[in-house]
């Protein structure tokens, strides 16, 4: 057993006190522990079909789910790997971003993310909304970038955009460490206990992260693409309000996205053309020409070269949340 206490303690040995005052005269049973038996889940090769009707559902839906082996985070490798994955996933969804903002688009929103199912297993999940009668065309889309994918890779300015992105996002996790939720680090604690999970903490996470990510190539991310193969245990499943698909239809789709990516037939991804600067010279900046405090209420107002009056206040309203 464990018990995990989080929060802002005004004194924490009081509350260690509490724990070993309530919990620390129990005593261990002799035996051992029971073993936590492990069920095997069932994978299969050839992709299976849903389709389900709700006349109460707001719209049409699709997803694909894959299933594969639950790795465990016990090494730097394993992270790096961990962080790998984290790109393939933000690095597709960028593409399905961009396709749900076409004019004509296959589907209204589209998104892939990796999630745990139950202990032996995790799955890739696909899901996308699309109009009525659209599901059929949204399933191919998807799975053509998935195909997309596994036959080019991610260029590598798509890569350095992404790792970008998981940098500012940790960067932010680190500045706000102090208002993390407690909930947060108990659950952390509590995959440790479960799952022998590492629980390292914000700080080293963030150095290891920042680390590691300018060193992952897109070879490295791209082989994550095999795991959404529709013979990797592979569900298909659509929604919709009025029966307008078959599993006929499902299976095509399949069977012509298959062939497509067997014969190479799918383009490469058409990357835009943005400019690195926006403008081709850059305005020479200002300069702050006056500084004015204002301590009745703790203020800062600076006046800029420009004119510009800028105020400020420091404050501490967001420390106990």
């Amino acid at each position: 057993m464990a018990v995990f206490a989080v929060g802002d303690f005004p004194d924490t040995q009081a509350v260690v006190e509490l724990i070993k005052e309530h919990f620390g005269q129990k005593a261990s049973i002799s035996c051992p522990p029971p073993v936590i038996p492990e069920f095997p889940v069932p994978s299969h090769i050839e992709p299976r079909f849903s389709c389900f009707v709700e006349s109460e559902a707001a719209g049409s839906a699709v997803v694909i789910s894959c299933k594969m082996p639950a790795g465990e985070i016990k090494t730097v490798k394993d992270y790096r790997d961990s962080l790998a994955e984290s790109i393939f996933h933000c690095a597709l969804n960028q593409r399905l971003f961009k396709l749900s903002r076409r004019r004509d688009p296959p589907y209204f929103s589209c998104s892939s993310a990796a999630d745990a199912l139950v202990r032996p297993v995790k799955a890739y999940i696909m899901t996308s909304s699309c109009r009525e009668k659209g599901t059929v065309e949204a399933l191919e889309s998807m799975l053509v970038e998935v195909a997309r994918a596994r036959l080019y890779g991610f260029s590598e300015r798509e890569i350095s955009i992404v790792s970008a992105l998981m940098m500012s996002e940790i960067e932010s996790a680190y500045l706000e460490r102090d208002q993390m939720q407690s909930t947060s680090l108990r659950d952390e604690y509590l995959q440790h206990f479960l799952c022998e999970e590492p629980v390292v903490g914000i700080e080293y996470e963030a150095r290891l992260q920042k680390t590691l990510l300018p060193y992952i190539s897109s070879a490295e991310v791209v082989k994550f693409a095999e795991n959404f193969s529709t013979t990797s245990s592979c569900v298909i499943k659509i929604v919709e309000p009025r029966a307008h698909a078959s599993l006929e239809d499902l299976k095509a789709v399949v069977l012509k996205v298959n062939t497509l990516e067997e014969k190479r037939s799918i383009p490469p991804w058409e990357e835009e053309q943005i400019p690195e600067e926006i403008v081709s010279r850059s305005p020479v900046p200002g300069i702050i020409v006056d500084k004015v405090e204002h301590p009745g209420i703790g203020a800062t107002e600076m006046i800029l070269s420009n004119g510009m009056r800028v105020c400020y206040k420091c404050t501490d309203f967001l420390d106990d949340q």
